[in-house]
C-alpha cells in the first residue's frame, strides 16, 4: 500500500497531466479531498489512459485491472468497442449520442423531451429524430480521428417528412 504523500503525488500528476490536455479537473481534485483514505487503505493502479488512480473495486473488474484503467475510461473503451458500431450513435460537439425509435405519441419516453432533430452525418446521410439520447462527454484521448456530425433542432416536422 502507499503512503498518503505517494497517493496525493500520483492525483497531483494526473491534474497536472489532465490540465495539459484541456480536461476539467474538478472531478479528480473532489476524488482526492473526499476519498483519500480509500486510496489510502487500498491496493490501487494509475489509468494509462487518463493517469488517474483507480482502486478497481467493482465486480466484473478484471478488464480494468488487466488493461490498468480507471472507471470511466473502460466505460469509454467499452463503448467504442459496443456502442459505436452502431449506426444510431454519433458525435457533436465532442458529446456522443443516440438516435432511439422515432416516438408515436407525448406520452413516449424521449430523449431531450422528444425535441425533433435533424442529424447530417459527415457522409451526408440525414436522420429527423424526436427521440435523441446523450451519451456523455468524450474524453481527451478519444476525440481525435472521429467525424462529427451536424444538429439542427427546432425545425419544421412538415419540411423534412421525407426524410422520416
Amino acid at each position: 500500500m502507499k503512503t498518503q504523500k505517494q497517493v496525493i503525488k500520483d492525483f497531483e500528476d494526473c491534474i497536472a497531466f489532465q490540465k495539459s490536455v484541456g480536461e476539467d479537473t474538478r472531478h479528480v481534485e473532489s476524488d482526492l479531498k473526499h476519498n483519500l483514505w480509500h486510496y489510502e487503505n487500498n491496493d490501487y493502479h494509475t489509468c494509462t489512459k487518463c493517469k488517474r488512480p483507480e482502486t478497481a473495486k467493482y465486480d466484473n473488474n478484471e478488464v480494468m485491472v488487466e488493461k490498468q484503467l480507471c472507471f470511466g475510461c473502460n466505460l469509454w473503451e467499452k463503448r467504442l468497442e459496443e456502442d459505436f458500431t452502431k449506426g444510431n450513435v454519433f458525435v457533436y460537439n465532442r458529446t456522443m449520442y443516440s438516435i432511439g425509435s422515432y416516438g408515436i405519441s407525448k406520452d413516449d419516453y424521449l430523449g431531450h423531451s422528444g425535441t425533433v432533430f435533424k442529424i447530417t452525418y459527415p457522409d451526408g446521410k440525414q436522420v429527423i429524430s424526436n427521440n435523441v439520447w446523450c451519451g456523455g462527454d468524450l474524453p481527451f484521448w478519444l476525440t481525435d480521428g472521429f467525424k462529427t456530425a451536424t444538429m439542427e433542432r427546432d425545425i419544421n416536422v412538415e419540411d423534412v417528412k421525407h426524410l422520416l
